[in-house]
C-alpha cells in the first residue's frame, strides 16, 4: 500500500460510553492509537476521526468545516449487509453493558471524543452513522484506495456504521482492521453469572473471538497498528 493512497479511519473513541467498561478500555488505546495515527500521517496518509454521534460536537473545528468544503460525492448505498458478531457465545448476551455491578447510565449528552487523542490540523472529522457521504467523499477526494480501520466496537460499530468495515468493502476501499486498536463489547459480568443463557464473556476473550471471526468470515484481513508505528519510529521496540 502507498502512504499516500491509505487512510486511517477512527470510529467512536468517545470521552463516554454508556458503559464505564467500554469507556476505560477505550482510553487504554489512546496512546498506541496515537502514536500509529502518527506513522500513517508521516507515510503521506490520511486520518479521518468518525465519532458519528458526537461529530457536530466540533462544529467549526478546521478539521470538521474542511468536510464541508470538500465535493461531495453520493457513492452507491444500498443492499449492504453487515455481519452477525454481537451475540452468541463469542461475546455473551447481545450489546448489554458490561459493567460488572457498577450501574452504567446510558447517557449520550456528554459524548465526545476521548481528550488525549491527538488530532492535527490535516485531520478530518467526518459524520455519518447511516450515510456514507462524508467519508466516502473525503476518502475519494484525496484519491484513498486503502483504509485501516480502528476504533470501538469491534463487533457493533466498526461493522454496523457506514464508516465500517463491510460498507467501505462494498464501496471499492481496501479495508484491514488493526486488531490491537479495537476492542468487543463484551457482556462482563462475573459477580452476577446467569445460566442457563448466554455466558458473561471477559472482553479480552471476546475482543480474541470478534477478531478470529473477522478473520475467518473474511470480513477483513488484520493487522498490527504498533508494527505500522515500529517502522516509522513513532513507537518505542520495547
Amino acid at each position: 500500500w502507498n502512504g499516500s493512497e491509505t487512510a486511517m479511519v477512527i470510529i467512536d473513541m468517545w470521552s463516554y460510553h454508556p458503559c464505564k467498561t467500554v469507556t476505560n478500555r477505550a482510553g487504554a488505546l489512546v496512546p498506541r492509537l496515537n502514536a500509529v495515527a502518527t506513522a500513517v500521517r508521516a507515510a503521506g496518509g490520511l486520518v479521518l476521526f468518525a465519532p458519528t454521534d458526537a461529530s457536530e460536537v466540533y462544529s467549526g473545528w478546521p478539521q470538521r468545516e474542511r468536510v464541508f468544503q470538500t465535493p461531495h460525492v453520493t457513492p452507491i448505498f444500498q443492499n449492504i449487509s453487515v455481519p452477525s458478531l454481537a451475540s452468541g457465545l463469542i461475546t455473551g448476551d447481545d450489546d448489554e453493558c458490561s459493567d460488572a455491578g457498577h450501574g452504567c447510565v446510558w447517557n449520550y449528552g456528554e459524548a465526545r471524543q476521548n481528550p488525549a487523542i491527538i488530532i492535527e490540523p490535516s485531520d478530518y472529522i467526518v459524520g455519518g452513522d447511516t450515510n456514507p457521504i462524508d467519508v466516502y467523499s473525503v476518502l475519494t477526494h484525496h484519491g484513498i484506495k486503502n483504509v485501516l480501520h480502528a476504533g470501538i466496537a469491534e463487533n457493533i460499530c466498526v461493522q454496523a456504521k457506514c464508516e465500517g468495515i463491510p460498507t467501505l468493502t462494498k464501496l471499492g476501499f481496501n479495508c484491514a482492521l488493526m486488531r490491537d486498536l479495537t476492542d468487543a463489547q463484551s457482556h462482563y459480568e462475573p459477580q452476577s453469572y446467569r445460566g442457563p443463557g448466554l455466558p458473561w464473556v471477559h472482553m479480552d476473550w471476546g475482543t480474541k473471538n470478534v477478531t478470529k471471526s473477522i478473520e475467518d468470515q473474511g470480513i477483513a484481513v488484520t493487522v498490527e497498528g504498533a508494527a505500522l508505528a515500529v517502522a516509522a519510529g513513532a513507537w518505542p521496540q520495547s
